[in-house]
């Protein structure tokens, strides 16, 4: 129905107007029947013909006109604040956008308000503020009044109630919404009936009633406009204010909500404001009041009727036909579509505006009158009451998606039962199986629905949120606690559901047979851990972000399940975390069948593999896995065994399980035996239990019997239980009777080789020693032979070592007090174990025998005996068991050390600082011997205390310092500083034994095989006792015979370095050093004590004076040439240090750092040594070294002497055919020292000789550095020939692999002025560089390579094209040919970010560049790089100055490899140059041939080989480095060779590729390597010749080179027709066949011992079989090539075995040829 149906009419005579209710009047009967638009037959043409008829307001008598309730607005003005939470939290300044200014109005008694707007933004926060609503911040100024009285925001929040906007809630229904509501806001009286009935009352009135039952979000929008306003009516405000609900609202639904509004602000005295675009001035007229508000101004506040009067008698009348209400809203609306629009609709707002302000009525005060009363709201208790009904009114609403969860957790629980119901009996799998329950139960399936139920959460709170009064009302901690509580049953009820198929399905009860015990224990643990979820999502589901929300859940759910207890009692996680009762704990419990303790202990041995049965159905929980015919196995032994399997991991040599449990390969942990003893009692440590156990047997030995009876161990111990009748030993009388005959038993079968009883066997040996204890004394060494051989010789098999160290462990807890009293005896049966290549065997001897060594009342007397009996037996690992058994006799357990520790180290230390040897021959190497034993004890207290946090885990430092300084006799000095070093200064790995080093090395090996050689932090020196070290040194020089050695001299430079080498400490330090030198005269060691102390702060003012001193004493004496060599060495060190060459010219500048007057008489003696006559007797080093400290020597004040004399050396070495480095180093340390002092003499140096040297000298780093200085003396030269003959000259420097050289030929170069090319472009314009290619180049090689952009940026300036731009104008070809070298030469640089660029800037001259030219540069650098990498193999010559003419081989090797991937990107290039790379890649190929004849390759080595192979400790260490370098070699030409055959086979003409027959014969070699790289290489090559029939088969051959499809492609090649399905046809055979058995070939070779190896070679093995004859003969040839280049292929057999007869044959075969 439009607008125009709508009519209003006058009362009637009688007045009456339907209004006679008390509060709510029902006015549906001014409508017809179905009126609303959400009635049946709503809008037909029946209904449209009658005409529904309003009354305008002024036309309505009110019941009574009070002045109250007063509504005033006083200039009311507001600005949004714009900042977000990050700038407030930043205290940035307000950001202010003005909303409304000045708005002013007054509503009294039965007014209602039409507020015209328009933009919605600004009527928002107007009706926002007038309401006090909070979460609106902005500047407000102006007052609101209400009866006089200002109100504050709070109260106005209080007092007026406010219809929002807000959206549909899809959770609750119209009934549902308004009851809560109701109870969250009751009315302020009771008079209605009650809230339920004020309910119906307004459902009935609003016409809500049809749909009071159905979901909000389902009504239509003007049902929910009209239960909003029902909402509020609830609470009986005083003030309404309604922002515009009437948006998409059909008129006449409208014209009702106005009417019934307005009847409700009449009879009751209320004031009604609302946001209205009203579609014709009839729905206006309704209204007592209209406002109208343009860009946050007020234009026009009065009565409807008088709205078009004022906007007339301002100059704006409405244009005929016009809509009132639609013209002056567009007419003060701002228009933003044109600048100009804008223009004029701000300046006619603004006159409006204006003219308002000017005619509008003065706003008056009223006089005060009540306070409003402040709305009621529910209290605490009724909040939480009315949240529960809200959360059971969405669980109704919901009953569908509640019914899906569950029959999701139904079907999962399900399918997981499924699984269950079929597992291994198997141990170990058994347990693991179970266990991958135990953390599906515990951790993933309530991780799932915590996830799900976050979910949900988030939905149902975002519902909620829609709710006003549900935000104003409701807390988030309220939230959290009544959801977990409403959802308690439904949790319960899920719990159920889950534990019902698994109750069916699996057996998980504890020891009842039922279904209840096993639904009632699982249904619990569900249940808690499902409320841990439930409370972990309600606390995470208010965050803003749903991923970020999920993300915190699935943390803080295995935050959770870590610190509450784990399924496995992993005692290492159990340290950190503490385990407190929980769902997880609990289960664990359960399964555990464990009560109090958390560690169960195993009380049977499980060390072999077990075949598990069961009777009935698969047994979840332990106690019901049986063994046998349904034998019982507990839970707690089964897994125990897991648990000890974890515990007992400590050496690498039970890294990997034995073979027989391959597939339960798991790291053992051996326990220390100090830690074994702790377990059982004893003195050391803090101990808990001791040595007792529970048995219902009289004796230890019977119960160990009847144990190891039942288990599967082998025939030799049932051999063992008959031999001793077992049956009549049934008292202790008995066993001691017959313990002889037991024990002689016993010994018989633990000596036979492999037995399978060996766990057994020492168990009940073991438990013998227990019930004999000191009737065993007499049997105590022969076991103690038995277990040390079973420890040191026997098989590797983890459950007998295992079982012999638990056993040896018991012997000699029992034995304790008797091998204590025969100590010597004790060791020396021990002493096997001490020298065992077995690292686990000699720790646990150590600690062993610590135990008994503690027990000693003479420690220094025992400690001289062990290494006098140690020296006496020389071995290897000897001397590394002693140093460990003196480490754990002071070491305690948990990072702590023994009681006594202090004096058990000083005797110790004593005992063998004094020790002598019975042979006076030995003595010095004997002390030597303690010596290593000491330092090696020291090295292993050190990691020690490293780790550990005990107070007085530095006690060793004040030891050995105090024994320092007690020291008489300087053979004890020196001990004592050998000891102190490792503490000092932290390089263990000198001091180390061979053992360990070897030992670090293959762990060092291991770390970055498996890519784990991480950067460690730089460990500091941790020394305590610096005021004691300073006494020590004091008292040790004063020793009568004191006298330095290299012991004495690295000790005391390295405390001077390292402790002593600060301000508080330099005194210090020169008093010490100055003691001795003055107190020996020894000066060959006092030299090297000075030189390694050169580095102290204080060395040049307090230590030069000596060297003076020290110098002149030598050179007085001159036949000591070696002290004279010595100090010229030394004094040139210092100087270079000090002041380097390098940097010194770079600077021209000379300043002395010391001071000279102790100095002169050697400054004397070197000038004189230049006279020509003494010269020419000296050494080039000794020259060297006398003229790099020569320009030192003279201040600049001084007059310098010599300088003819270096300048007649100067000429002799650059005129000299003598091409070494050492020449070349002598020519610039000439130049250097007088370029410093007088650089007019080089002049005299003629520059064709100067270029001469340069060229002999092939442009060495050194001979550059000087020339460089030459062409800098001779002054800048601007002529193009000189130029073009320095590029010529210094052309192959380029090729250098040290950037430093590159960057030295360019600056050279830059020295030139020369003109540059002046470049005319299309546009005429001209153009010239300011910089030529030399400074471009310069800049590149002088950026840091961290700014490798900027090198890439100079680079890319000398593209070919715009290269020429900056070559100087007359310039050679080789200008250009330079450019290319150095970015050639760039890929010496190794760092791979700078690398693609660079390949850019080359491939432009590649393509673009003249071949031949750009060949002959490439051609060059490759002959460089290989000279290089084949002169690397022989000992280069060594210059004399540090830190110049290094070259690094690994540069070579990795730049030629880049110089490949580069032609890889331009194969057309390279394709017309094979000339060139044909040579090179042959030369690669018998390269790689050579090394791989006589290497099998490290990745396929097998694991078990491997771990024998690192157990042969015997093997020289020369021969493992060889092999390192080897293997290394191997691994870079594998690199080379693959990169350079990647370049062929792009090639498009390979039969045109010069040497074409030899590089097809390397393709077919080459698809027979074991090296997968390779393969695909090769065969990518062999496609290149594009054979249409090889084509076909492609993608299946590069497939078998993978290992991952190798298998799976197999039958892709099946070559026999024995089915019908020859997959090869006849006639590809003869291009297809010989290319796929080299491939297999090459498969062959692969020796992997690894899971499915057996079923690939029978795979291949099968694919060879159907090969025809001719082609098995081809295949067998090739697989033998190498044995029948050893034997011949024609040789029978009788003539091969008469060649293996001869020694000479056998020692001239290589092995390898064989293992391979």
């Amino acid at each position: 129905m439009s607008s125009e149906d709508v009519r209003i009419e006058t009362l009637e005579e009688d007045g009456s107007s339907g209004r006679d209710s008390i509060y709510f009047s029902t006015i549906r009967s001014r409508h017809a029947d179905h009126f609303f638009a959400d009635m049946l037959n709503h809008n037909t043409k029946e209904e449209k013909k009658r005409v529904i008829r309003y009354l305008e307001y002024d036309e309505i008598n009110s019941i009574s006109m009070r002045p109250y309730p007063n509504l005033l607005l006083n200039k009311l003005s507001f600005s949004k604040d714009l900042r977000s939470s990050s700038d407030k939290a930043l205290l940035r300044l307000p950001v202010l956008k003005q909303e409304f200014h000045n708005v002013s109005l007054e509503l009294t008694s039965a007014d209602v308000m039409a507020l015209l707007y328009t933009k919605e933004s600004e009527m928002l926060s107007l009706l926002r503020v007038i309401c006090g609503i909070r979460d609106l911040r902005g500047k407000l100024s102006g007052d609101i009044l209400i009866n006089g009285h200002r109100m504050s925001r709070d109260r106005l929040e209080k007092t007026l109630a406010f219809v929002s906007m807000e959206p549909p809630i899809s959770t609750l229904t119209v009934r549902q919404y308004l009851h809560v509501h109701g109870k969250f806001n009751p009315p302020m009286t009771e008079r209605y009936g009650g809230v339920g009935h004020l309910i119906n009352k307004l459902m009935t009135d609003l016409g809500l009633m049809p749909v009071c039952d159905i979901i909000c979000s389902r009504l239509n929008r003007s049902q929910w406009e009209r239960v909003k306003v029902a909402a509020q009516l609830i609470r009986d405000p005083t003030i309404l204010v309604i922002s515009d609900v009437f948006k998409d609202i059909d008129v006449h639904d409208q014209c009702f909500l106005i009417e019934y509004l307005r009847e409700w602000a009449v009879k009751t005295n209320r004031i009604v404001i609302m946001a209205v675009s009203p579609t014709s001035p009839q729905i206006l007229k309704m209204f007592s009041k209209t406002m109208i508000l343009a860009s946050g101004r007020v234009v026009y506040f009065g009565a409807p009727k008088s709205m078009q009067q004022y906007f007339e008698s301002v100059g704006c009348p409405c244009p005929p036909y016009k809509n009132i209400c639609d013209y002056y809203v567009d007419l003060v609306t701002h228009d933003n579509l044109t600048s100009d629009a804008s223009r004029e609709s701000s300046v006619r707002i603004a006159r409006l505006v204006n003219k308002w302000n000017q005619t509008a009525p003065p706003v008056r005060r009223t006089a005060s009158g009540k306070f409003l009363l402040d709305l009621p709201s529910a209290g605490v208790l009724r909040r939480a009451f009315t949240v529960l009904s809200l959360f059971w009114f969405n669980f109704s609403n919901n009953r569908v998606s509640r019914m899906g969860f569950l029959l999701f957790v139904f079907s999962l629980s399900t399918i997981l039962s499924v699984y269950l119901s079929d597992l291994t009996l198997t141990l170990p799998d058994a347990f693991l199986d179970r266990n991958s329950f135990m953390d599906l139960v515990i951790l993933y399936f309530p991780m799932l629905l915590g996830l799900l139920i976050l979910k949900k959460s988030r939905h149902r709170l975002k519902e909620f949120l829609k709710l006003y009064s549900f935000r104003n009302n409701c807390s988030s901690l309220l939230l959290v606690v009544l959801s977990v509580i409403v959802e308690l049953p439904f949790t319960m009820l899920t719990s159920a559901v889950f534990a019902i198929p698994v109750s069916i399905f699996t057996d998980y009860q504890r020891k009842s047979s039922s279904y209840a015990t096993s639904f009632v224990s699982l249904s619990s643990t569900m249940f808690l851990n499902i409320t841990v979820t439930q409370l972990l999502a309600n606390s995470l589901c208010s965050l803003h972000s749903e991923p970020l929300s999920f993300f915190f859940s699935v943390v803080s759910w295995f935050l959770f399940f870590i610190s509450t207890g784990f399924p496995v009692p992993i005692s290492s996680m159990l340290k950190t975390f503490s385990p407190v009762f929980s769902p997880s704990f609990f289960l664990f419990k359960f399964l555990y069948e464990e009560k109090a303790p958390i560690f169960p202990q195993p009380t049977f041995n499980l060390s072999s593999p077990i075949q598990l049965y069961s009777c009935r159905r698969t047994f979840l929980n332990m106690t019901q896995v049986t063994k046998g015919p349904c034998q019982k196995v507990s839970s707690h032994d089964l897994l125990s065994y897991y648990t000890k399997m974890e515990e007992l991991n400590e050496d690498e040599l039970f890294a990997r399980y034995y073979a027989a449990k391959k597939q339960f390969k798991k790291v053992k942990k051996y326990l220390t035996f100090n830690e074994r003893i702790a377990q059982m009692g004893g003195d050391n440590g803090r101990f808990s239990r001791k040595l007792t156990a529970d048995t219902s047997y009289e004796t230890y030995f019977e119960d160990a019997v009847e144990n190891w009876r039942g288990e599967d161990q082998g025939p030799d111990l049932q051999e063992f239980i008959m031999a001793i009748q077992v049956k009549d030993i049934k008292t202790y009388a008995q066993l001691l009777h017959r313990s002889d005959e037991i024990f002689n038993v016993l010994c018989e079968h633990l000596a036979k080789p492999e037995s399978r009883s060996i766990p057994a066997l020492c168990g009940i040996l073991s438990a013998l020693a227990r019930d004999l204890r000191e009737n065993f004394n007499r049997h105590c060494w022969k076991s103690i032979e038995i277990l040390v051989n079973l420890l040191d010789l026997g098989e590797r098999v983890a459950e007998n070592m295992e079982a012999a160290y638990l056993c040896f462990s018991i012997l000699v807890k029992v034995q304790a007090n008797f091998l204590a009293k025969q100590l010597k005896k004790s060791f020396t049966n021990f002493l096997p174990l001490f020298a065992s290549s077995r690292d686990f065997a000699r720790r646990f001897a150590a600690e062993a025998f610590a135990y008994l060594l503690r027990k000693s009342t003479d420690l220094r007397s025992i400690s001289g005996f062990v290494t006098k009996q140690s020296f006496k037996t020389p071995h290897n690992y000897l001397s590394d068991g002693c140093a460990l058994l003196f480490y754990n006799t002071f070491v305690g357990i948990a990072g702590n050390f023994h009681s006594n520790s202090e004096q058990l180290f000083r005797d110790i230390v004593h005992a063998l600082v004094h020790a002598e040897s019975e042979d006076v021959e030995k003595s010095e190497e004997f002390h030597d011997f303690c010596v290593k034993i000491l330092m090696q004890m020291v090295g292993y207290t050190i990691e020690y205390a490293r780790n550990s946090t005990n107070d007085k885990r530095f006690f060793y430092q004040n030891v050995l310092t105090t024994m320092l300084g007690e020291s008489k006799t300087m053979k004890e000095v020196i001990s004592l500083m050998r000891l102190l070093h490792p503490c000092i200064v932290l390089k263990n790995e000198e001091l180390m034994n061979e053992v360990t080093k070897k030992k670090k090395k293959k762990e060092k090996d291991n770390k970055k095989n498996k890519g784990k050689n991480e950067l460690k932090k730089a460990e500091k020196v941790e020394f305590v006792c610096v005021t004691e070290l300073k006494k020590s040194l004091e008292n040790a020089v004063k020793v009568a015979d004191f006298e330095l050695e290299h012991y004495s001299v690295d000790f005391i430079s390295e405390t001077l370095l390292t402790i002593f080498n600060d301000d508080k400490n330099r005194l210090f330090s020169r008093d010490i050093a100055l003691k001795i030198v003055e107190k020996k005269k020894n000066y060959q060691t006092i030299i090297e004590l000075l030189l390694k102390t050169i580095n102290l702060e204080s060395f040049d003012l307090y230590m030069m004076p000596a060297l003076g001193k020290i110098a002149t004493e030598i050179i007085k004496n001159p036949d000591n040439s070696s002290l004279m060599k010595q100090i010229v060495s030394f004094y040139s060190i210092l100087c270079s240090t000090r002041r380097p060459i390098r940097e010194t010219v770079d600077r021209e500048s000379r300043s002395n750092f010391f001071d000279l007057s102790n100095h002169y008489p050697f400054r004397d003696w070197l000038v004189n040594n230049f006279k020509f006559e003494i010269r020419r007797t000296l050494s080039f080093e000794y020259i060297i070294d006398m003229v790099v400290a020569w320009p030192w020597l003279y201040s600049q004040a001084d007059s310098v002497k010599g300088s003819e004399d270096i300048l007649d050396t100067l000429l002799e070495a650059i005129q000299s055919s003598n091409t070494s480095i050492l020449n070349g180093q002598l020519v610039y340390a000439c130049t250097a020292g007088l370029y410093l002092t007088n650089k007019n003499l080089l002049k005299k140096v003629p520059k064709e000789d100067v270029e001469k040297f340069l060229e002999r000298q092939k442009c060495s780093e050194s001979s550059l550095l000087a020339f460089e200085m030459f062409v800098s003396v001779y002054g800048v030269s601007r002529e193009v020939e000189h130029m073009n003959k320095v590029v010529d000259l210094l052309f192959p420097a380029i090729f250098s692999s040290n950037g430093l050289v590159r960057q030295k030929v360019f600056k050279i170069l830059s020295s030139f002025e020369l003109p540059l090319p002046k470049i005319v472009d299309e546009e005429e314009n001209v153009r010239q560089q300011t910089k030529s290619v030399f400074e471009v180049l310069y800049e590149a090689e002088d950026s840091e390579l961290t700014n490798f952009r900027e090198r890439l940026l100079h680079l890319r300036k000398l593209r070919h094209g715009d290269h020429k731009e900056f070559i100087p104008i007359g310039s050679s070809e080789k200008v250009e040919m330079m450019i290319v070298a150095d970015l050639v030469s760039q890929f010496f640089v190794g760092f791979s970010p700078l690398w693609k660029g660079v390949y850019e800037v080359l491939a432009t001259f590649a393509n673009e560049m003249n071949i031949d030219t750009f060949w002959n540069v490439l051609n060059l650098w490759i002959n460089n790089v290989n000279d290089n990498i084949n002169n690397g193999e022989r000992e280069t010559e060594k210059g004399r100055l540090v830190g110049i003419d290094q070259t690094n081989r690994s540069d070579f090797v990795n730049a030629r490899m880049q110089l490949f991937n580069f032609m890889e990107t331009i194969p057309d290039v390279v394709e017309r140059r094979t000339r060139v790379i044909s040579p090179l890649l042959l030369n690669i190929y018998e390269e790689y041939m050579r090394l791989t004849a006589s290497v099998v390759p490290t990745f396929f080595i097998p694991k078990g080989e491997e771990g024998e192979k690192e157990d042969d400790d015997e093997q020289p260490e020369e021969s493992e480095e060889a092999l390192s370098n080897q293997k290394q070699e191997t691994t870079v030409v594998l690199k080379t060779l693959t990169a350079l055959l990647s370049v062929y086979a792009k090639f498009h003409a390979a039969k045109s590729v010069y040497m074409e027959p030899q590089i097809l014969q390397m393709y077919e070699q080459l698809l027979g390597s074991r090296y997968e790289s390779i393969q695909k290489a090769a065969l990518s090559c062999i496609f290149s010749y594009r054979n249409t029939i090889l084509a076909k088969y492609r993608e299946n051959l590069e497939a078998l080179i993978d290992e991952k499809t190798l298998r799976q492609t197999l039958p892709s090649f099946k070559l026999s027709n024995d089915e019908g399905d020859v997959q090869v046809a006849d006639e590809h055979r003869s291009v297809v066949v010989p290319i796929l058995l080299r491939l297999l070939s090459g498969k062959l070779l692969i020796n992997n011992k690894q899971k499915g190896m057996i079923s690939r070679r029978n795979g291949i093995i099968y694919i060879i079989g159907g090969c025809r004859s001719d082609e098995l003969t081809f295949f067998l040839q090739l697989f033998f090539k190498q044995v029948y280049k050893v034997f011949g292929q024609g040789e029978t057999f009788e003539d091969i075995e008469k060649k293996c007869s001869k020694l000479l044959f056998l020692t001239n075969v290589h092995i390898k040829v064989f293992q391979k």
